[in-house]
This record gives C-alpha cells, sequence and structure tokens, in this order.
C-alpha cells in the first residue's frame, strides 16, 4: 500500500493595510495600521487619496487617555521617529521631519506607551511596514 503525503501551505498576508485593535485599556481603543505607503495616490476605502502618506495610529476616545508615547524602530533598533501627539503622523523620514532622510522600504517595529485616566499603563508593540 502507497503512503499519502499531503504537504498544506498557509499564506499570510504581510502588507494589509487595514488596522487592528489590539488587546488593551478598557476605556479607549488604539488602532494601529500595520502598513503605510508614503507619497501612495491609491484612494482609501473612504475615498481619501492622501490618507495612506502618513502614519497614524486612531484614539477612538481620545478624552480617556492621559498620556502617550510612541516610537518606531528600525530592524537595528535604531529610533527613526517618536512623539508624544496622538496625532502626529510619521512621513516615513528619519525622525519624521519634511527635509530629512527617507527610511527605507521594510518592516520597522512600532512601540506605544500610554496611560488611561484611571492611571493604567499599558503597552503595545507590534511590526510594521513601510512601503515605497
Amino acid at each position: 500500500m502507497k503512503k499519502v503525503v499531503r504537504l498544506y501551505f498557509i499564506f499570510m498576508i504581510l502588507f494589509s493595510c487595514g488596522k487592528e485593535n489590539i488587546e488593551q485599556s478598557t476605556l479607549l481603543n488604539i488602532y494601529a495600521p500595520n502598513a503605510f505607503h508614503p507619497g501612495s495616490k491609491v484612494p482609501c476605502a473612504n475615498g481619501d487619496p492622501s490618507c495612506n502618506n502618513m502614519y497614524k495610529i486612531l484614539v477612538d476616545k481620545p478624552g480617556n487617555l492621559k498620556s502617550i508615547a510612541i516610537q518606531i524602530l528600525d530592524e537595528k533598533q535604531n529610533l527613526v521617529f517618536k512623539t508624544e501627539n496622538y496625532n502626529e503622523g510619521w512621513n516615513g523620514n528619519i525622525m519624521g521631519n519634511a527635509g530629512g532622510t527617507p527610511c527605507m522600504q521594510g518592516q520597522y517595529y512600532l512601540v506605544i506607551n500610554y496611560t488611561d485616566v484611571a492611571n493604567g499603563s499599558y503597552q503595545i508593540k507590534k511590526d510594521i511596514y513601510l512601503l515605497r
């Protein structure tokens, strides 16, 4: 009797542009996209052609946010962007300067530390992708 061997492959979508809800405070939700494309002219679902030009997180109840620190690191753990303002986005350049050196396409590491109004401290860590 012949032995049948079947191989199954699982594919992951690495460059999905959807936002992902991460386990966190019960007082607010922070949504962090997993990819962005500075200079893209491709419109997002809402029809906005510039919505994918900056990497920005979304906070659904900002009144419940006491403090936040956002950092983006490259593959060598070098800091390429930081802010304490959730409304400030990363343009894909080193330290976010308009005239700064553009970062290379690839994988980056997002770290968000935040405190809610009940003094609960939380941390979000995830990979993000810069597309050029």
